[in-house]
Parts: structure tokens; C-alpha cells; sequence
């Protein structure tokens, strides 16, 4: 009896320590995943996620390793998550999985219904959450990149994702030096990104008021070089807007003598999202600033720091 105490015990200690594993496998995977091309958000309710989906899994291997009923253990297991996955991958290989997870799932219910056993059952439905937890463990795993520069010089953004905001519009721009990098408009927010060579040089969002004009430079402005110069508004309620661009300069505001003014022109990029009349508008135009100091732009004023 002691041995039977001690052994169930020991299996109950998988539990946590299973999912313990598997959320930190989680937080090393991405890391490793992401390296220096991609930014993956990794949130406080991703990483509960997968710690759930851990322990979910680790909850039904213990109970089907105490039962000593692994092959229905396995065969549920299989068969649920290939149902699952089937599901929500319907319209693509999931057309292919969903039929074979049909069959085995019929095929372990044939064979549960002609042992009338209890502990099979409770085995079959440990398996099922098995299932369930791998799936839902494949797809924190496998959420989109927020942003990921390419090795041929481009970059590319992903929407929301099962964790993350959806975006009401999304855009790029690449530079005559080979730069490049993006934006997505998350709401209240934007995020940033920069590539240089295939990797990602920067990422970061900023708040963007309803109303007001927010002026910022891709990649970081930096002397005699290419950069992108930003103007972007989320519009007020019948607020107008420029419909298709406007020239601007900018001038150096801490150069002596004659102050240098560079003039360009911003386009449009993108559109607003349908149906989502709080999306920003954005502008861009490119400029090289030959100067280091604090350059201001004109007519929608913001600061840019030229190093």
C-alpha cells in the first residue's frame, strides 16, 4: 500500500513539473525562434497559455500512465488532436487530417464499447485532453512573427495572432541604401520596425493621439544617409485629411549660419482598413539630412535628432 502511495505520489509530481517544462520550453523556443530576424510578442497570457496547455497535457499522461492503458491513451490522443487541428485548419491540411482523425476516433469508440471497461474510458478521455493540450500548445508555438526582416532585404508584418491586437492597417517602405521596415496600426498604438541586411535593427511602438499629427524617421536619422520620414494621424471625427500626399522640409534648428532646409514630398501609403474609421493615415517621404543636430519638420511639426 505505502509503494501504491509512494508511486501515485510520483506521478502527481509530473503535473507541474511537465508543465513547468513545457511553459519554459515555451519562453526558449521563441527566443530561439525569433533570433535576430523576427520580433514575437511573447505576453504574460501567451505564456499562461502554454503553462495551461502544459499542464493539460501532463495532467493526461499521468492519469494514463496510473490506469496502465497507454495504447488508448495514445490512440484518443491522436485521434482528438487530429480532430482538433483538422477543425481549425479546415481550409487547408486540414482536409487532409480531418477524415483519418474521423476514423481513428470511430475505431477507439468501437473498441471502448466492446471491453466495457471504466478504466479505458477514463484512460480515452485523458487521452482526448491530451490531444487537445498538444494542439493548443502547437499554436502558441507556432503564433506569427509581429514583424520579421528577410535576407533579401524585405520585411513583413503579421496581424494579431492569438494573443496579440488586430491591426487596422499595415505597410512598409525600403530605402535606396537597402533598408527597410514597417508599421501596424494596432488602435491606440503603432509599432515600429527597422531591417538592415536580413536582420531586425529596431522594434518599438508608440501611442498615437486621436486627432494629432506624429512625426518619426525609419529607420533612426543618421548623417548623409537615406531615412524615411513618417507623418501619420488617426482623425478626429470629420476631421480631412491630404488624399493622396504633400510636400514638407525639415530644418536644422540647431545649425549655425544659413539654417540647411531639405524639401521632399510624402505619399500616401495604404489605406484604411474597411469598416474601421478610427485606422491612422499614414505618409511618407524619403530625405538624407546632411547635418547631425535637431531638424524640425514642416507643416505638420515634429522633431527628429540627427546623428
Amino acid at each position: 500500500m505505502a509503494e501504491v502511495r509512494r508511486d501515485s505520489r510520483a506521478r502527481l509530481l509530473l503535473i507541474p513539473l511537465g508543465a513547468a517544462l513545457l511553459g519554459g520550453f515555451y519562453l526558449a523556443f521563441m527566443t530561439l525562434r525569433a533570433g535576430d530576424t523576427m520580433h514575437i510578442d511573447v505576453t504574460p497570457y501567451s505564456t499562461a497559455f502554454a503553462f495551461v496547455a502544459g499542464v493539460a497535457i501532463a495532467a493526461g499522461v499521468a492519469i494514463v500512465l496510473r490506469l496502465r492503458e497507454v495504447a488508448v491513451g495514445t490512440r484518443f490522443g491522436i485521434a482528438v488532436g487530429g480532430l482538433v487541428f483538422g477543425v481549425l485548419a479546415l481550409f487547408s491540411i486540414g482536409l487532409l487530417i480531418l477524415p483519418i482523425a474521423l476514423v481513428l476516433l470511430g475505431f477507439g469508440v468501437r473498441q471502448l464499447v466492446r471491453r466495457h471497461s471504466g478504466p479505458a474510458v477514463r484512460a480515452a478521455v485523458a487521452g482526448a485532453v491530451i490531444g487537445v493540450g498538444a494542439v493548443a500548445y502547437l499554436l502558441v508555438l507556432i503564433q506569427p512573427a509581429a514583424a520579421e526582416c528577410r535576407a533579401n532585404g524585405g520585411g513583413s508584418t503579421s496581424s494579431g495572432g492569438l494573443f496579440g491586437r488586430i491591426a487596422l492597417s499595415q505597410g512598409g517602405f525600403s530605402t535606396a541604401d537597402g533598408g527597410s521596415g514597417g508599421y501596424i496600426d494596432e488602435g491606440d498604438r503603432i509599432a515600429y520596425f527597422s531591417c538592415r541586411d536580413g536582420k531586425l535593427t529596431d522594434f518599438h511602438r508608440e501611442t498615437l493621439p486621436l486627432g494629432s499629427w506624429v512625426v518619426t524617421t525609419q529607420p533612426a536619422a543618421t548623417v548623409g544617409r537615406t531615412v524615411m520620414v513618417v507623418f501619420r494621424v488617426r482623425p478626429a471625427a470629420g476631421e480631412s485629411v491630404p488624399a493622396d500626399g504633400f510636400g514638407f522640409s525639415v530644418t536644422c534648428r540647431t545649425c549655425s549660419g544659413p539654417r540647411p532646409v531639405v524639401r521632399a514630398h510624402a505619399d500616401r501609403l495604404g489605406t484604411r482598413a474597411p469598416g474601421t474609421p478610427g485606422a491612422s493615415v499614414t505618409f511618407a517621404g524619403q530625405v538624407v539630412l546632411p547635418t547631425a543636430g535637431s531638424w524640425y519638420t514642416s507643416p505638420y511639426g515634429g522633431a527628429i535628432e540627427v546623428r
